[in-house]
């Protein structure tokens, strides 16, 4: 070894940064075929109930529309809307003598929307087409043709 050089033509620093780069190729590669071999198979129809709550009527409107539903990162079809039921909102208000009370708000209402997707079942759980897991209590953004609203999920199943 003379001047830092193996055999007199391969520097250290230079052989260090190949063996490196091949290392981290590798550890790409390999990450890469192990998500690819847990990736979700087969093709599955279930449906998820978004309660979206607080909302006015042109946002009733639209969702009464239904048509098809829209990941909000991918722009991927997720389903369709299937069914909108749509009751006033109730507000829970404290009154000054201490008491609860559920109060309807004028112009506010609460909508049900049911949504049939395409996804897959796997592990207990359910995957959209775009591979977003959709579970009773997550927070679900409603993206379709008309309207773009944020509810959270309060029940999935699959389709008979």
């Amino acid at each position: 070894m003379k001047d830092g050089k193996i055999f007199g033509k391969i520097n250290i620093i230079d052989l260090l940064i190949v063996v490196v780069l091949i290392a981290a190729v590798v550890g790409i590669i390999s990450r890469l075929s192990v998500s690819s071999s847990n990736s979700i198979s087969g093709s599955d129809q279930f449906q998820f109930v978004v309660s979206v709550d607080s909302v006015r009527e042109y946002t009733v409107n639209g969702l009464q529309k239904k048509g098809d539903v829209f990941s909000e990162e991918t722009d991927v079809r997720v389903g369709e809307i299937i069914d909108v039921v749509v009751e006033p909102m109730k507000a829970d208000v404290v009154t000054f003598d201490g008491q609860r009370k559920f109060i309807e708000r004028p112009g506010r209402y609460t909508a049900y929307v049911t949504i049939k997707a395409d996804g897959n079942f796997v592990n207990d759980c359910y995957y959209t087409a775009d591979k977003e897991e959709i579970g009773a209590g997550r927070e679900y953004r409603v993206i379709s043709k008309y309207v773009s609203t944020n509810g959270k999920t309060i029940s999935v199943g699959s389709i008979e």
